[in-house]
């Protein structure tokens, strides 16, 4: 294993938790209260009304468990 290898890989290790637990704090706020959520969403009028709902109750556990797989470890390629 070379130096670089050796820098990189304490530091990938540590973006990635930091990462998870960021995806995972973000989707624990927002899970609780899916309208709160659309409201912000509806907000910044990005899109359109039929899909605001469907948008702010998958986004929650989709950033759920991408968090618990990268700070698992799990699937590290796709929930990155």
């Amino acid at each position: 294993m070379t130096a670089l290898r050796r820098c990189l890989s304490p530091a990938s290790l540590l973006l990635r938790i930091a990462l998870g637990v960021t995806l995972l704090w973000a989707g624990i706020v927002k899970a609780p209260e899916p309208a709160l959520f659309a409201q912000t969403v509806r907000a910044y009028e990005v899109l359109p009304m039929p899909l605001i709902n469907p948008f702010a109750v998958v986004v929650p556990w989709v950033e759920i468990t991408a968090g618990l797989c990268l700070t698992l470890g799990l699937w590290t390629r796709s929930s990155a």
